[in-house]
């Protein structure tokens, strides 16, 4: 199959037309991959630094690997937890 045939196919596609159409979907998008991107970036730099011994010298790697893991679960999670719970929700425990 030819690249640009492959190409145009893509630019034609639904999810294509979509995201060009659409006034709020790829502005949405772009901040959530620049995000994403951030957050990629930024937990690269802590764990370099720490292993060039700039910053966090005094935690083992072990320990701050695990707490960036859990902190990045626990933001999965909460998101996942927000979007389902009621804002108007006065329970203990589903509002933080």
């Amino acid at each position: 199959m030819d690249i640009s045939a492959w190409l145009k196919s893509l630019e034609r596609h639904r999810l294509a037309s979509g995201i060009r159409d659409s006034l709020y979907l790829f502005p949405f998008l772009e901040a959530v991959h620049v995000m994403a991107l951030s957050a990629v970036f930024g937990t690269i730099m802590i764990v370099d630094l720490r292993l060039l011994g700039f910053a966090s010298a005094h935690r083992p790697f072990a320990r701050m690997s695990s707490e960036l893991t859990a902190y990045y679960v626990g933001r999965v999670c909460r998101r996942g937890v927000d979007r389902h719970v009621d804002v108007h929700d006065e329970r203990p425990g589903l509002r933080w």
